[in-house]
């Protein structure tokens, strides 16, 4: 998990959470409560290529990736 660059970011619309886009093409979704960012999960091999875009839904429900 170390050593790996961001592509891009996104905050989600809860102000809550941020997704990051790394340049191995993985998707982690980190929680910024209380001032830290704290790991949550992580989407792997959801792209063969470089993702170039990021959304997410306005109610935070939905994510769309596109490479």
């Amino acid at each position: 998990m170390v050593n790996n660059i961001v592509r891009s970011f996104k905050f989600a619309n809860n102000n809550n959470d941020l997704v990051v886009v790394t340049k191995d093409c993985k998707i982690r979704f980190y929680c910024l409560m209380k001032y830290e960012g704290l790991f949550l999960r992580e989407i792997a091999s959801c792209h063969r290529g470089a993702i170039r875009s990021l959304d997410v839904t306005t109610n935070s429900a939905y994510l769309l990736s596109a490479g």
